[in-house]
């Protein structure tokens, strides 16, 4: 079959596990696979030792496009004369890319108007508020005059962020205003994931109490919970907000029914429309509900990946479904036969790795899904600063949520690494 006949998905920035997942699908319904990466060499060399070798031959006959333009990007696309369905955002630099070349190529696609709101954190919350929905204060610092502003209105601590960061990298609560001053210039001329100089540091006003991840499924307009987290975060040393626990709770608990309500409202406000939906929220004990972030994609840390392990729900085909017949055939809610913890494993060693303990013992625990370990003997170590310099993950399974805390408790006290 000629390409102008077979149908095409491209794939935006495939730089991690989840492309491999969705290629298999693929593979099997005859779909051809285009890839393109929009993010900067440095982040992609950054990330190019997860993927597995001959990652993008193996997936793709077609040369991979290395471009963040995407009128650029759709002109190198037309000359390929494709069949193209869909365009899929496999982490979180491609959701901006995707939704604009969905909407060049006259596919369904969220709110055409609102892209720069799925992506930018400074107009996600200026989307929020409009729609009047409460939201953290916020403001867009290009200038210490803009930070004294911001405090003059606002009391500490105050979080200072990049509009577009991820994995919780360049990410501050600040008690001062001089700590404020100092993440500022961290973040003020830093480059962003396709390159660009940043050109201003967003402050937030600080929201107290639980963080919650609500991740939703838009079917042709009908969001849909699929699963529920309750984050912990600890504080050290070396950074304010690392992650610590990721706790799912049962979507059909009535306790959560007005945080479903206020997420479906927020990724309703940025113009979801279809796909999946990653909704960051906090329940400040004084102000209630407040939106923290969006990515309108599916979810990292393997969340897709445990889904289909203990759920009637499969991310990765719902999405194919989607983009192939315009409906994802997933039903009004998800069956959960098993929860999970996600347990991270910050670092607080420095110096180069003598020894990693604990793994195989890990593996034995009854509740045990899977490891991630990104480093080995002999790798310089620096303390962990974000979600990326992580050095472990692991994820627990179990139908008894007693015996799924005590396996994650044991995994704590039996990992730990030495270094010279």
């Amino acid at each position: 079959m000629d390409m102008k006949n077979r149908k095409t998905v491209v794939f935006v920035d495939p730089l991690g596990r989840l492309a491999m997942n969705f290629y298999e699908i693929l593979q099997k319904l005859d779909i051809n696979i285009v890839n393109v990466v929009t993010v900067s060499d440095e982040i992609f060399k950054l990330h190019e030792h997860d993927l597995p070798e001959n990652f993008f031959s193996t997936i793709s006959n077609s040369d991979v496009i290395f471009e963040s333009n995407a009128k650029i990007i759709q002109g190198y696309l037309n000359k390929m004369d494709l069949n193209i369905v869909g365009f899929l955002p496999i982490t979180e630099p491609g959701v901006e890319a995707a939704d604009e070349l969905s909407s060049l190529f006259g596919l369904p696609c969220n709110h055409p108007d609102l892209i720069l709101a799925r992506r930018d954190k400074s107009e996600m919350k200026k989307a929020v508020k409009a729609a009047g929905i409460h939201c953290p204060d916020f403001k867009k610092c290009y200038s210490v005059a803009d930070i004294d502003a911001f405090l003059a209105k606002n009391t500490f601590p105050v979080i200072v962020k990049p509009a577009k960061a991820t994995a919780s990298m360049n990410v501050f609560k600040c008690e001062d205003r001089k700590s404020v001053i100092d993440a500022f210039n961290v973040i003020k001329g830093s480059k962003d994931f396709v390159g660009n100089t940043v050109e201003f540091a967003l402050l937030e006003e600080f929201m107290d109490g639980i963080e919650y991840i609500v991740d939703l499924f838009f079917n042709n307009d009908n969001p849909i919970v699929t699963d529920i987290w309750e984050y912990e975060k600890i504080q050290n040393q070396y950074a304010d907000l690392l992650y610590y626990h990721a706790i799912q709770h049962s979507p059909d608990n009535p306790v959560f029914q007005t945080l479903i309500e206020y997420a479906i409202d927020v990724a309703k406000a940025i113009g979801m429309r279809v796909g999946p939906a990653h909704v960051e929220i906090k329940k400040d004990p004084q102000k209630g509900f407040n939106l923290i972030e969006i990515g309108a994609r599916l979810p990292g840390a393997r969340i897709p990946d445990v889904m289909r392990e203990i759920s009637d729900f499969d991310p990765y085909a719902s999405m194919v479904n989607l983009l192939i017949n315009q409906d994802s055939g997933l039903k009004d809610s998800v069956k959960l036969t098993k929860k999970c913890i996600i347990a991270l494993f910050p670092n607080e060693k420095q110096g180069v790795i003598k020894e990693v303990k604990g793994l195989d013992e890990i593996k034995s625990l009854s509740s045990f899904f899977a490891l991630h370990l990104k480093c080995q003997v002999g790798d310089n170590i620096a303390p962990t600063t974000d979600l990326v310099s992580n050095p472990f993950i692991a994820w627990f399974v179990n139908q008894d949520p007693k015996v799924l805390k005590q396996d994650v408790d044991k995994a704590r006290s039996l990992f730990s690494i030495k270094v010279l």
